[in-house]
């Protein structure tokens, strides 16, 4: 069974080498070098209203995570969102993301939010397809954004709007 917990302090280590997985082995993150616990930390959101880390569990162990993070912190950006998923490498591709994306939208639908955004390594074809499958939008491409691996890559912004004409 499935099931979304409010990331807390003591879920940090192994989120950490989830995400180091991704910094080291994949364009999913633009990071380069692998964080230790307390920079990751950092990028986690502990009881913010509005935004939030949450830990995926499957039965009892820690599978990935999901987040929901600032657009901008500009206040007229505040109904606009990111929104990002990391799992474990063998609970890809299984339909684990998918579900973490509709947690994520339902939350986000109790919330004053409008708009959820993803950006994405235009080569990372499995984000692209899932983003895709869970009826985002594609509405910009960013040539050349970075560089990792010593390649410069393209990056993609995805787009649902959930609540179209919320102020």
């Amino acid at each position: 069974m499935l099931t979304f917990v409010e990331t807390k302090k003591k879920h940090i280590k192994e989120l950490t080498r989830i995400y180091n997985y991704y910094i080291e082995h994949s364009t999913s993150t633009f990071h380069k070098e692998k964080f230790n616990k307390k920079q990751f930390k950092r990028l986690v959101y502990f009881d913010d209203i509005l935004y939030g880390t949450f830990t995926i569990f499957f039965e009892d162990k820690i599978i990935g995570y999901c987040m929901i993070s600032p657009f901008n912190f500009r206040e007229a950006y505040r109904a606009t969102v990111f929104v990002a998923v990391y799992l474990k490498e063998e609970f890809t591709g299984k339909g684990y993301g998918e579900k973490a994306l509709q947690f994520l939208e339902k939350r986000a639908l109790g919330l004053p939010i409008r708009s959820l955004l993803a950006l994405i390594c235009l080569e990372n074809e499995g984000s692209v397809k899932l983003f895709e499958k869970c009826g985002y939008n594609r509405v910009g491409v960013i040539k050349k954004a970075g560089v990792k691996f010593n390649r410069l890559l393209d990056v993609v912004y995805y787009q649902k709007v959930i609540r179209p004409n919320f102020l």
